[in-house]
């Protein structure tokens, strides 16, 4: 009985090891034709389960290249804490950062507004401009984007 549980668990492991690689392979080729959502799923999965971050970054570059907001604040936080081989760069991240709240993502929106309220990555402690991009998360219905208490919190 324990053997054939055993060779039932790898079958499963080998299964989903397979469905994984599909997927992945999947969001490469959905994102290289276009898809950002795809970028950010590629990204991920390079990241998570390759953890392979060069290949990863290549992704999120790509999504926020054909404007996908959301891969712009997943490369820049990236470089703005810096990572195994992606030296920090903080005025890139921040940049990166900007530019996805510019494409009117509204989590990158709110992210930015932190970083102006902490003076991180490049970003100076700027109570106003961290009001000003939390409202405009909010505004995009990003509910955390609409509690200004936030500002108060480090």
């Amino acid at each position: 009985m324990n053997k054939k549980f055993s060779s039932l668990i790898i079958a499963c492991l080998s299964l989903c090891s397979y469905k994984a690689f599909a997927d992945m392979d999947g969001n490469v080729e959905l994102c290289l034709n276009g898809n950002g959502k795809s970028c950010i799923l590629a990204g991920h999965d390079y990241e998570r389960i390759n953890l392979d971050i060069k290949k990863a970054m290549i992704y999120y570059h790509h999504g926020c290249t054909i404007g996908y907001g959301l891969a712009c604040l997943e490369e820049g936080i990236i470089y703005c804490n810096g990572r195994d081989e992606i030296v920090k760069d903080e005025v890139k991240g921040f940049n990166l950062v900007s530019k996805g709240c510019a494409l009117n993502d509204p989590k990158t929106c709110y992210e930015l507004a932190l970083l102006h309220r902490d003076g991180k990555c490049s970003a100076r402690k700027n109570r106003a401009q961290a009001r000003y991009y939390l409202k405009k998360a909010c505004a995009y219905d990003y509910k955390p984007g609409c509690d200004e208490s936030v500002l108060d919190k480090k």
